[in-house]
């Protein structure tokens, strides 16, 4: 049976493993096939093809499908296939499931499937002393073509990557499974399909349980690390609440000193406007009470129309300059008072 096309004759991956000789895009690459019967009728030509093809990024044995530009083009052609599948960056991503309607028609139906599974494998050496990863590579292409004349059903599944480690499952787990349901439902393929896939992942976490062991055994010290671990951290935190607030005290100090500094030069202005005024009070407010209080005529005008002092006028002068002295000597006297009791 030929793949599905919409073309007529043998894909090339058929010609490949039915004749023995392959295309030039082919001979790099050797395929294997095995068939399997849709349903259990007699004279039933419905069957499920599974082919096996080397890694699609290639490993140390060769360059990959990708390197073959011819291969995938006829791999994209006849199952129908998106061009990023064939692509490194399909190959080097955790896993996709791409899925699309080739043909829907009144004489046939036709899908396309492909995904990508990516399986982490932990083991040791031989001496059981060295840890490993092993990373298994599954990528899987599904073609459905159902025939509504003749009822027929065709699918072809190719399988790359590490599926050749894993043939012997994948061709058990399809034995096993009720192929007659993939008449019926395109999606049956992947329902067996996933069955051995899930068994690889059951086995590979179980391989995880030794480490798992370890890491159990040595708890206590992780528990008592961690522990040690928080304290650390604890009193880093705390170290640096303190240094915050001894940033913060700085500040305020500093700020503090700067208004100290702004109040005594404004006290050291406002002190000496005071004793400015304070020496023109004490001058001047004697004068005036003199003036006042020996309120005469120290002055005047003769006949002559000429200016002339009193002959009393040093009574004025005398009382003035007793006055200033009584004042000074009064201020002076309450100032040395006032230092004396607040030294008290």
């Amino acid at each position: 049976m030929s793949a599905p096309s919409a073309s007529k004759g043998s894909s090339p991956i058929v010609q490949a493993t039915e004749e023995g000789e392959s295309p030039a895009s082919m001979r790099a690459h050797a395929a294997k096939r095995a068939r399997l019967r849709l349903g259990n009728a007699e004279g039933q030509d419905d069957e499920l093809q599974i082919y096996l093809l080397p890694n699609i990024a290639g490993d140390t044995e060769g360059q990959g499908l990708v390197g073959d530009a011819d291969l995938c083009r006829d791999l994209e052609t006849k199952l129908h296939l998106e061009p990023f599948f064939l692509t490194h960056q399909a190959w080097n991503s955790n896993g996709f499931f791409i899925d699309q309607q080739v043909s829907r028609s009144e004489s046939q139906d036709i899908n396309s499937y492909a995904t990508r599974f990516l399986i982490k494998f932990l083991g040791t050496d031989e001496d059981e002393t060295v840890q490993y990863n092993r990373w298994l590579f599954l990528s899987f292409s599904v073609l459905w073509a159902r025939n509504h004349h003749t009822k027929k059903v065709s699918c072809v599944l190719v399988c790359y990557d590490g599926s050749e480690e894993i043939q012997s499952e994948i061709i058990k787990g399809f034995r096993q499974y009720p192929l007659a349901n993939i008449k019926d439902n395109p999606y049956a393929v992947y329902d067996a399909l996933l069955r051995v896939i899930i068994w690889q992942y059951n086995k590979a976490l179980w391989l995880f349980r030794e480490p798992i062991r370890t890491i159990e055994k040595a708890s206590s010290i992780t528990s008592r690390f961690l522990e040690n671990l928080k304290n650390r951290a604890d009193v880093f935190s705390k170290r640096v609440e303190n240094e915050i607030k001894l940033a913060d005290n700085m500040v305020n100090v500093l700020q503090l000193k700067i208004n100290q500094e702004l109040l005594e030069e404004s006290r050291d202005e406002s002190k000496d406007l005071t004793k400015f005024v304070t020496n023109l009070t004490l001058f001047f407010l004697p004068i005036t009470f003199v003036s006042g209080f020996w309120g005469m005529n120290l002055l005047g005008l003769g006949d002559d129309r000429l200016l002339f002092f009193s002959p009393h006028i040093w009574i004025f002068v005398v009382s003035a300059v007793i006055s200033v002295v009584l004042s000074y000597a009064a201020w002076y006297l309450v100032l040395k008072f006032t230092k004396a009791t607040k030294r008290k």
